[in-house]
């Protein structure tokens, strides 16, 4: 799914917080909701932002793909 549907879903109530999500093209990058904000697990790893909105994220929990 992209990261606008992972933070409209929190907001429809179709995540909750703590829900923690995986980049696709890197697995070793996670995020958790946290206050409605996508909170990086691990500030030290680098990530391109570059095209970030456009690429895919899975919840962890549930493996949901849009």
């Amino acid at each position: 799914m992209m990261l606008h549907e992972v933070l409209e879903g929190y907001k429809n109530g179709q995540f909750k917080e703590g829900d923690v999500f995986q980049y696709r093209n890197n697995p070793k990058v996670k995020a958790t909701l946290k206050a409605g904000s996508m909170v990086w697990d691990d500030d030290k790893l680098p990530v391109s932002c570059k095209n970030i909105f456009q690429d895919v994220w899975t919840n962890q929990e549930h493996e949901i793909q849009i």
